[in-house]
């Protein structure tokens, strides 16, 4: 890594600094986290509906187990974009991680109604960890089937 003289390097450009150990590794990963969180939470006095910045935020919230905080505001995005599939599979994650299996397939359906279409990824993605037992998972997967189906 080369750094303009005087410059500080980010938090992923210490994760990337040769001859850490993975438990320095994760801490830098953390630290940096919290940090971009602080900055993010105040980024949004000034714009509180902006989009990206929510996105990001909720991101950073369930990483850093503050899941209730992660899915308010997945709950907000979908408020703020009621179309989106991808908020959708989103908020469907955050219920998944808090164990609301029905909640979380139901918002699973409307992100397949909205045209989320990646099986792969909704079969892999360890959120959903513990709703594929459920049984509307296996609805939600139907409806996948069919959207993609009819749309070949």
């Amino acid at each position: 890594m080369v750094l303009d003289e005087g410059s500080t390097p980010t938090g992923s450009e210490m994760r990337d600094l040769p001859g850490l150990d993975e438990t320095t590794r994760r801490r830098i990963s953390e630290t940096a986290d919290r940090h971009e969180l602080d900055l993010l939470e105040l980024a949004l006095d000034d714009g509180p509906d902006d989009f990206e910045t929510l996105v990001r935020l909720a991101e950073l919230y369930t990483r850093l187990g503050r899941v209730e905080e992660g899915l308010e505001v997945d709950r907000r995005l979908a408020r703020l974009a009621p179309s989106d599939p991808i908020v959708r599979y989103n908020l469907a994650c955050s219920l998944a991680l808090l164990d609301r299996a029905e909640d979380a397939c139901a918002a699973l359906r409307d992100a397949v109604r909205l045209g989320y279409s990646d099986l792969e990824h909704l079969l892999q993605d360890a959120d959903l960890a513990s709703v594929r037992s459920h049984p509307l998972f296996a609805d939600v997967l139907r409806l996948l089937e069919r959207h993609r189906r009819d749309r070949r």
